[in-house]
């Protein structure tokens, strides 16, 4: 019957815990990353909308910074209105994709209204692709979208220059390769963080699988002691029980005990003369 009690009272194998090493939230990297990284693109939109407010026709420019203010706003109240710890889902996933491509045609409508080849805003195309770095470990295909920005770098200067003679310009060609150089840098160090990211998530959570079954085992070896430790004293509280059953003489007087020992010694004389020998 202890047996079966002891064996119904066995800790349940519980779930695995999850591990203490998590991959960031999506939501609390583009509060961190995306947010602030939208605001200063802005800011340098209207920076360049007042220096260029002579060169040419306004309206579009505005427009353009306009839109872009209203999605930045937008954007800001959505994030901030998130939950942090939430996951990100297929639709927050989409709109992550969705602004970043906004911001590298907004930097691209910057380039055109700054002038095209000579404007040196191409700079904030370097930054939206550490941004979008930043941002892989929650969207691990996001790192790649940076290699969009070099197309679209040129149709912006060939919006600008209305042809594509800027092709043959040397300073074109240098820059566009130092601007290669800078996206592939940026993109083959945001792979080897997320690969290591994954790495320390994927070890912790052997790590604490492997403490919950330490854990688990030695709870298990506790309540196997202390069953032991109560089975032991309940054994000798038998032995006791049995000895003071196998020996009721002992709690007799003492004078009386006394008393039939020297009666058994008296009568040994008369025994030991019967076979005296003749």
């Amino acid at each position: 019957m202890m047996n079966s009690m002891s064996l119904s009272e066995s800790p349940s194998v519980s779930p695995p815990l999850p591990g203490r090493v998590r991959p960031p939230s999506l939501i609390r990297l583009q509060r961190l990353v995306d947010l602030p990284t939208r605001w200063t693109v802005l800011a340098l939109g209207l920076w360049v909308l007042f220096r260029t407010r002579d060169q040419g026709d306004l309206v579009p420019a505005v427009i353009v910074t306009a839109g872009y203010a209203l999605v930045t706003i937008g954007l800001t109240a959505f994030w901030l209105s998130r939950s942090g710890a939430a996951a990100g889902g297929p639709l927050l996933r989409r709109i992550a994709y969705v602004s970043y491509l906004l911001d590298v045609l907004f930097v691209c409508a910057l380039i055109w209204r700054d002038g095209g080849l000579g404007s040196p805003l191409y700079i904030l195309l370097v930054l939206l692709a550490l941004k979008a770095v930043g941002v892989s470990g929650a969207l691990p295909l996001m790192m790649w979208l940076p290699f969009a920005s070099g197309p679209l770098y040129v149709g912006a200067l060939w919006f600008a220059s209305g042809n594509l003679g800027f092709l043959t310009d040397a300073g074109f060609v240098s820059r566009y390769v130092l601007l290669w150089a800078w996206l592939i840098g940026i993109v083959f160090l945001g792979y080897e963080l997320a690969t290591r990211t994954r790495q320390s998530v994927a070890l912790d959570a052997v790590l604490v699988q492997q403490q919950a079954a330490l854990a688990q085992k030695t709870e298990v070896l506790q309540r196997t002691a202390t069953d032991l430790g109560d089975r032991l004293l309940e054994l000798r509280a038998l032995q006791e029980v049995a000895r003071a059953r196998d020996h009721p003489a002992d709690g007799r007087d003492p004078a009386r005990g006394g008393r039939d020992a020297r009666a058994h010694d008296g009568q040994q004389p008369l025994c030991s003369g019967t076979h005296r020998p003749r």
